[in-house]
């Protein structure tokens, strides 16, 4: 009985044995969470006065573009909020900002001016923007039209009662 009991349990420590290291192999191959990005927000203004709502503002470094997006018009001022990515350090190509980089921003294609902005992983930054001289190209809005909502009918049916 001693001897079938040590086999058990000598069995049961490889099967554990083996599934701790499977388990390990698993989730060494998930590798790196991904890089959370830098995100900026705040008013877009062109010679002192706010864009359309649609002008494309981007943000990048050295001439490649990390992200874009649009301005919105909200109580009588221009505003964008843009998340930059970071950059996958599993890939050759460069697809977001590193650590400390300085990121430059576009208001429709014109250099906008700004205090100094950095690319840090998981912030959230307020960072107002201005441009002038020549106007900002303006992208139009895309206007998604509300699907509309099903019409209630009511059915009456007759009651039959019986006596």
């Amino acid at each position: 009985m001693r001897v079938r009991t040590i086999r058990i349990a000598c069995l049961a420590m490889v099967v554990l044995i083996s599934i701790c290291g499977l388990s390990a192999r698993v989730l060494a191959s998930f590798g790196e969470p991904p890089v959370l990005p830098s995100s900026f927000h705040g008013t877009v203004t062109f010679n002192g006065a706010n864009v359309p709502a649609g002008t494309e503002i981007t943000a990048g470094h050295g001439g490649m573009i990390y992200a874009r997006t649009t301005t919105i018009m909200y109580e009588d001022a221009s505003y964008y909020s843009l998340d930059v990515p970071g950059d996958d350090p599993e890939t050759p190509e460069c697809e977001g900002g590193t650590e400390g980089e300085k990121l430059e921003f576009t208001i429709g294609g014109k250099v906008a001016t700004h205090p100094p902005a950095a690319w840090h992983s998981g912030t959230n930054e307020a960072l107002d923007l201005a441009a002038g001289d020549e106007p900002p190209t303006v992208i139009a809005p895309t206007v998604i039209a509300p699907t509309p909502a099903p019409t209630r009918v009511m059915l009456y049916l007759p009651l039959l009662l019986k006596r």
